[in-house]
């Protein structure tokens, strides 16, 4: 217990056995430390248990805080404020100074870890762009969120997985396919034209130049799907030395359309069926995601399947 918990254990032990406090309002309460560089003549921890006792039991927050004001006393603590119409502002010793930096140089970095744990599996996928063309900032941002979020469960004690879910199933796979083909095609000098709702960005430009070196005219001839697993790959590839280069590293790279090929995605949907989850609405098959705490009911299958 390091020299801040021992104020926050030894105030909520006086606030049950002396003012008749239910745990359940004190967890709910804030006993903070005043970080804020603007608010420093507000003392260095700052608590609200006397203005949500206001609100859950009825009492007068000014004199619940007087009261611990008059009686509560620590080592650490010099003085208690009152604040506005029942703000308690603990001033603390430079002896708590002391003690806590102390307690920080010698335990470095696991000063901030719990003293205890529920330890979890956890699952964190983010970012997840489609490999249909370069990262943008959007992308970068998601990345930057869902790693530290990782890093800060896992130096907490969780054991986590961090998993970029691939989306390379869909209508954006075969614009992707379609778009890659024109401007290889475009590329051996037919003339073709890339439809507006196609991929226009230049990327496809160059990566279409790079494959028409390797295999020359002979790209006539490959099918369809050849297109497409070649540009997916090339803009994954592309995607994991970004996010590299960027210090982010996955464990779990899965790919959507395994989803679909092992047909994982429609035995899903015939489970939800069954468990009475989903109903027909306009020709479309919904999911009553509202059931589990969701702000609306989501579309697991488009009227055109």
């Amino acid at each position: 217990m390091n020299a801040f918990e021992q104020i926050q254990h030894a105030f909520t032990t006086y606030l049950i056995n002396d003012c008749a406090i239910p745990q359940d309002i004190i967890k709910n309460s804030q006993f903070e430390l005043n970080t804020d560089p603007a608010k420093q003549n507000f003392g260095d921890i700052n608590a609200n248990i006397a203005m949500i006792c206001a609100q859950k039991m009825k009492q007068n927050p000014r004199a619940l805080a007087q009261q611990i004001i008059n009686n509560f006393t620590h080592p650490f603590v010099e003085r208690i404020e009152i604040a506005g119409p029942g703000f308690l502002n603990f001033f603390l010793k430079q002896s708590w100074y002391e003690t806590i930096a102390t307690e920080i140089h010698q335990q470095k970095s696991d000063f901030f870890k719990p003293n205890s744990i529920d330890s979890k599996k956890i699952n964190i996928e983010f970012v997840s762009a489609n490999p249909t063309g370069p990262m943008h900032v959007g992308h970068g941002r998601n990345g930057i969120l869902g790693d530290v979020l990782a890093n800060i469960l896992t130096f907490t004690g969780h054991d986590v997985t961090k998993e970029f879910y691939i989306n390379d199933a869909g209508a954006q796979m075969i614009k992707l396919q379609n778009s890659f083909k024109i401007r290889c095609l475009q590329e051996l000098g037919l003339n073709v034209l890339l439809p507006e709702d196609a991929y226009h960005g230049e990327y496809l430009i160059d990566l279409a130049k790079t494959c028409v070196a390797q295999f020359g005219k002979n790209l006539e001839q490959e099918p369809d799907s050849f297109f497409q697993a070649y540009a997916k790959d090339h803009m994954l590839k592309q995607l994991q030395t970004v996010l590299q280069n960027y210090g982010i590293l996955f464990d779990v790279w899965f790919s959507e359309k395994n989803l679909h090929d092992h047909q994982k995605v429609s035995a899903a949907i015939e489970k939800l069926k069954q468990s009475g989850h989903t109903f027909q609405d306009e020709g479309a098959l919904w999911f009553r995601s509202t059931t589990f705490g969701d702000d609306k009911d989501r579309v697991l299958q488009k009227a055109n399947g």
